[in-house]
């Protein structure tokens, strides 16, 4: 047995994630690579001339009442917005508890639905998570990395099933569906068809020759794969322009006519 987790932090420690009596505790750990918001984020200063830049503090004042405040955002009290446009006050402690909606916080109970009735109602919607063995004191057990591997086959091998269920993560509900990547499982947040928008209905019957011929097309661009492709490191970017003046020059695009057929399209794309 080989069990070697990697040094990256856990986003959440100890979840239950539970299919009837069985259940098994994991961490959390984000799919991505850890980065501070700091990398890509601009702060805001004061527009005034100083030696160097100085940042801001945002303060909130009263429109009936400008003895009342500023107020920093902690200082604010709460209200909901109802249909008739009036503020009704609330408790920020009620609105916890109303999110929550008698779910334990850190604990996924798992439903299974064929995947058949799942997958064409939701999308992925949100965070994605590597779920790892939690540890029991100081280390992770045998028996709990067996088990997680009786998980992970599972959920790999059942491609008609989804194991999916609520979760309350730091006071926030999600819905989640367990999956597997690079041979562990994931944790995938989805959004329920119930906050999905109407689709559009589109319904064209395209001739099996134009069909094969696009086939054509896209196939003529396949390419390998390479680590680097598609990648772009923003915040190295925008250290490269910090402290210049806006400046740039635009770029224009040509789009297709539009009065050619598509047949016709795509023998002049392909002919390029």
């Amino acid at each position: 047995m080989n069990y070697q987790p990697t040094p990256q932090r856990a986003g959440a420690s100890g979840v239950s994630i539970a299919i009837g009596l069985l259940e098994m505790r994991f961490d959390l750990v984000p799919t991505g690579r850890p980065r501070k918001s700091e990398d890509t984020g601009l702060k805001m200063t004061c527009p005034a001339d100083h030696d160097h830049p100085v940042r801001v503090e945002q303060r909130y004042i009263c429109p009936d009442n400008p003895d009342h405040g500023p107020f920093l955002a902690s200082e604010t009290a709460r209200a909901r917005l109802m249909p008739d446009e009036t503020l009704a006050p609330i408790d920020p402690d009620k609105v916890a508890e109303a999110k929550a909606g008698g779910k334990e916080t850190g604990r996924l109970d798992i439903s299974v639905f064929p995947t058949a009735q799942v997958s064409s109602k939701v999308l992925p919607s949100g965070k994605t998570f590597r779920l790892r063995p939690a540890k029991t004191r100081t280390k992770v057990s045998d028996r709990d990395v067996e088990m997680y591997a009786v998980w992970r086959d599972l959920i790999d091998q059942r491609s008609d099933i989804t194991l999916m269920g609520r979760l309350l993560l730091r006071g926030t509900p999600g819905l989640y569906r367990l999956g597997v990547w690079g041979g562990q499982i994931v944790l995938e947040e989805i959004a329920h068809p119930d906050d999905l928008a109407e689709r559009d209905s589109i319904e064209v019957d395209v001739a099996d020759s134009t069909a094969a011929k696009f086939a054509q097309f896209v196939d003529s661009h396949v390419e390998e794969w390479e680590p680097g492709t598609l990648s772009f490191d923003v915040a190295s970017a925008i250290d490269a322009v910090a402290g210049q003046s806006p400046e740039g020059e635009a770029q224009t695009y040509t789009a297709a006519s539009s009065t050619l057929d598509l047949d016709a399209l795509l023998d002049r794309v392909m002919a390029a």
